[in-house]
């Protein structure tokens, strides 16, 4: 069906909390069943600057500047160039791209690539409850369209990212969201802006990934960015 490229995060990726090898393997294993031929590389700055091949960009990596650890070393600045400049032609000829939870915080690096995510968490203004039953729910949008409109609400067990910000919000289809603090936040955004996006605010460890409804979830999410 297409090449996919999962960035996971280690180095300055990575946080406490994540266990991004573990949720890395479980995204892949819905891409392979799928249909998809699925690459893993946990040294994310250097995997961005071959992007050549790739179809699918799959993000399922930590905030690269804020909870580093200290011993995580920093890119050279040849890596990095050689990296951005990969991004900026992936994004230019229409690369399809998938970010999933901690993404809206993992490319600040990558302008590029963060624009075309159209999500970020904002410190100080974004934030989450306790990790806990999340009930997502399928919006008007998401009835129509073909990520989504088969699907029906369903609770998981995870993290609801609340109060991100999503720019550009007139190019952008809220596929699925939560409620929280009187108001209702966006849990999956599609956009198909020179190439198709998607960002998922689920998957904050193995718990989401054993769940039947997000895993169907992530297979129509991989599948229509895949061109299915």
């Amino acid at each position: 069906m297409g090449r996919v490229l999962v960035v996971s995060g280690t180095g300055r990726y990575a946080d406490p909390w994540h266990p991004f090898a573990a949720t890395s393997a479980a995204v892949a294993e819905v891409a392979e069943e799928v249909g998809a031929k699925v690459r893993i590389a946990d040294d994310v700055d250097a995997a961005l600057s071959g992007l050549g091949d790739v179809d699918l960009l799959v993000v399922n990596a930590g905030d690269s500047r804020r909870n580093v650890p200290e011993d995580a070393p920093l890119p050279d600045a040849a890596t990095l160039a050689a990296a951005r400049e990969a991004s900026e032609a992936f994004v230019d000829r229409g690369g399809a791209l998938l970010g999933l939870h901690t993404a809206a915080a993992s490319l600040s690096d990558y302008p590029a690539l963060d624009a075309r995510l159209g999500i970020a968490w904002v410190p100080g203004t974004s934030w989450h409850p306790a990790l806990g039953p999340a009930r997502v729910r399928i919006t008007e949008a998401g009835t129509t369209h073909p990520v989504t409109r088969e699907l029906r609400d369903f609770t998981v067990l995870d993290e609801r990212y609340t109060d991100l910000l999503v720019a550009r919000p007139g190019s952008a289809a809220v596929l699925a969201e939560h409620a929280e603090a009187g108001g209702t936040h966006p849990l999956v955004v599609a956009r198909e802006e020179r190439g198709r996006v998607v960002y998922d605010a689920l998957g904050h460890d193995l718990r989401s990934y054993a769940d039947g409804q997000r895993r169907r979830l992530l297979a129509r999410e991989l599948r229509w960015l895949l061109g299915a």
